[in-house]
């Protein structure tokens, strides 16, 4: 019986194999035609110049604070709707009075907010404006908030201020009046927010 030599492999093993490699060779061959692999995205070109800095304009009146600002976006809302109109408040100020034709708002100790519709208007508002106080430390301007033309006037030394709007649905002038102290510039933006939030039906 003759046996196979040192250092060969028989016939059948060779052919198994042989088998073998092709069948990996197939399935290496299938693979990347079937799943072929994608394509590298360029690198993005990154620019060496500087973006340029764009700053928000200057807001000269509360009618620009957006009404939908993220500052304002959880605050309360306070609604009349005998006299026809909203407006927004934080959450942390309290109302202390509320009557049909009158509502007082407190924030701390910080300021006082108190809003009335009680004057029927039978003259032009800017009358109304004039005749309030004759003080000469008092500035007067007039405004536009939420649409609608009005007056604001304010007596730096206290730090009070007091904005008249009409409201044509009540033929009433809605008062909105506001104290704090003087250095309090916090008080005084939070009060330049909440009259950007008033709305009239």
């Amino acid at each position: 019986m003759l046996l196979p030599r040192k250092g060969y492999l028989a016939p059948p093993v060779v052919i198994i194999l042989a088998l073998i490699v092709l069948g990996v060779a197939a399935t290496l061959i299938v693979n990347a035609k079937l799943f072929p692999k994608p394509k590298e995205n360029p690198q993005p070109q990154i620019s060496t110049q500087p973006s340029p800095i764009v700053s928000p304009s200057p807001t000269a009146d509360a009618s620009r604070e957006p009404n939908g600002s993220a500052e304002t976006a959880n605050w309360e809302t306070y609604t009349n709707t005998r006299y026809g109109y909203s407006i927004q408040y934080p959450q942390d100020m309290v109302i202390r009075v509320q009557k049909e034709d009158e509502v007082v708002f407190l924030y701390g100790k910080r300021f006082g907010l108190d809003i009335n519709s009680t004057t029927e208007i039978s003259r032009p508002l800017k009358n109304y404006a004039e005749i309030i106080d004759a003080n000469p430390e008092r500035t007067f301007e007039e405004v536009n908030i939420g649409g609608v033309l009005g007056y604001k006037l304010t007596w730096p030394s206290v730090y009070g201020a007091l904005v008249l709007l009409p409201n044509s649905r009540s033929n009433t002038i809605l008062k909105i009046g506001f104290q704090t102290l003087p250095t309090d510039q916090i008080a005084k933006k939070t009060f330049n927010q909440i009259l950007s939030t008033v709305r009239f039906e």
